[in-house]
C-alpha cells in the first residue's frame, strides 16, 4: 500500500531513505509517498508542484514493479492539483519507468535526466515564444540575426542595463528571457515591469518570460538555494543542454551573454554553461561604477537597510520612480 506522508518523522525516514541512494531532499517537494515492508521503507518518490523527483526502491524490491506504482500515485496527484502536464527529474536508471509511461526524454548527462508528458511541452513552449518574437518583429526569426540574455533583474540595474545594451550593438534583435519563478525578493511582476522600463530606450529588445525550461524549480532550483552540491552540477547541465539543444536552435539565437560572477552558485552556472555553449556564449565583464560592482544584491541591500536613495542610483533612471514605491512597500512590511 502506498502512504502519503504527512509527519515530521515521515519525512525524515524519506529523507534517511533516499541518502542511501544518493538523494537529496529538495526544499521544494510539496508532497511525498513512501512503501512500507514490516516498518520500514522499501520506496518512495516526492513530488514539487508539477514535477516528479527522488523516486527510489530498494534493491531487494526492484523488478515488482514498486516505482510503476509510485510514479502512477505521484502522477494522479499531480493531475488532482490541476497540472495537465507533468515533468521529472531523475537518474538515468529510471528513464526506461517513465518511457514506458509515454514520458519524452529532454537531456540527460552526468547520471541525471529531465523527462516529460503533456501537451504544454518544450516544443509548444518555444512556438509560442518564436511567434511572439516574430510578431513583434514582423520577420521570421531564420532571416534574423538574435542575441540573448536570461535574467532575474532582482531588481534591475545599470549594470543589467549596460549589459544588454552591449548585446544590442551586435544583433538585430536581442531576446532577453526573464526568470518567471516567484522565488526572489522582487517578484516576477515587480521585476518585469523594473526591466520594460529600463529597455524602453532600446527598441531592439524582446523581453519573454523564461518558461519551465530556463533556471525553473526543474532545471536549476540550485539558483534559489544558493547551494554547490554535486547534483547542483547535474541541475547546472541540465539547464544548459535545454537551452542549447531547444532554445537555440528553434529560437535561431545566434548568441548568449553572460556577465561574470563571484556569487558560487553563478560561478557554476556560468562555467557550465560556456562549457557547454562554448562558441555561442560571450562572456562579459561585471560594469563598475565609482570601482564597485553595480550588483541587484547590493540594491536589495540598501533597500533593506532602508537606504532606498543610494538603491536608486545603481538602476536605470527610468526605473527610479517604480522602485522607489516598492522598495518603500517592502520596507514597511
Amino acid at each position: 500500500m502506498i502512504k502519503q506522508a504527512y509527519l515530521k518523522e515521515e519525512y525524515r525516514q524519506i529523507e534517511n531513505f533516499l541518502a542511501n541512494f544518493g538523494l537529496r531532499f529538495d526544499n521544494d517537494v510539496t508532497t511525498s509517498f513512501y512503501m512500507e515492508e514490516q516498518g520500514q521503507i522499501i520506496g518512495c518518490v516526492c513530488i514539487a508542484k508539477d514535477i516528479i523527483k527522488d523516486l527510489a526502491v530498494h534493491k531487494d524490491y526492484q523488478g515488482e514493479q514498486r516505482a510503476l506504482q509510485l510514479v502512477e500515485q505521484a502522477i494522479k496527484k499531480i493531475h488532482s492539483n490541476g497540472y495537465d502536464s507533468v515533468r521529472v527529474f531523475t537518474t538515468t536508471s529510471n528513464v526506461k519507468i517513465f518511457e514506458s509511461m509515454s514520458f519524452s526524454l529532454l537531456a540527460s548527462a552526468n547520471q541525471v535526466a529531465i523527462l516529460e508528458r503533456g501537451q504544454n511541452d518544450i516544443q509548444a513552449t518555444i512556438l509560442g515564444i518564436k511567434q511572439t518574437i516574430e510578431n513583434i518583429t514582423g520577420s521570421s526569426v531564420s532571416t534574423l540575426d538574435v542575441g540573448t540574455l536570461v535574467v532575474n533583474c532582482n531588481p534591475v540595474t545599470l549594470g543589467h542595463y549596460q549589459l544588454i545594451e552591449y548585446a544590442t550593438k551586435c544583433h538585430d534583435y536581442v531576446v532577453v528571457f526573464v526568470v518567471d519563478e516567484d522565488l526572489s525578493y522582487f517578484s516576477f511582476k515587480e521585476r518585469f515591469a523594473l526591466l520594460h522600463l529600463a529597455m524602453m530606450s532600446l527598441p531592439n529588445v524582446i523581453l519573454v518570460p523564461s518558461s519551465k525550461y530556463i533556471v525553473s524549480s526543474l532545471t536549476f532550483p540550485s539558483y534559489f538555494l544558493k547551494t554547490v552540491e554535486e547534483r547542483d552540477r547535474a541541475y547546472a547541465m541540465m539547464d544548459a543542454l535545454l537551452f542549447k539543444d531547444y532554445f537555440m536552435p528553434l529560437l535561431h539565437l545566434r548568441t548568449r551573454y553572460i556577465g561574470t560572477e563571484t556569487d558560487p552558485v553563478m560561478v557554476l552556472y556560468n562555467n557550465t554553461l560556456q562549457h557547454v555553449l562554448q562558441d555561442q556564449i560571450k562572456l562579459v565583464p561585471r560594469f563598475l561604477m565609482n570601482d564597485v560592482v553595480i550588483s541587484a544584491s547590493l540594491v536589495r541591500s540598501y533597500i533593506k537597510e532602508g537606504r532606498i536613495e543610494e538603491a536608486l542610483l545603481l538602476v536605470p533612471q527610468a526605473t527610479r520612480g517604480l522602485l522607489r514605491m516598492i522598495a518603500y512597500e517592502k520596507t514597511k512590511s
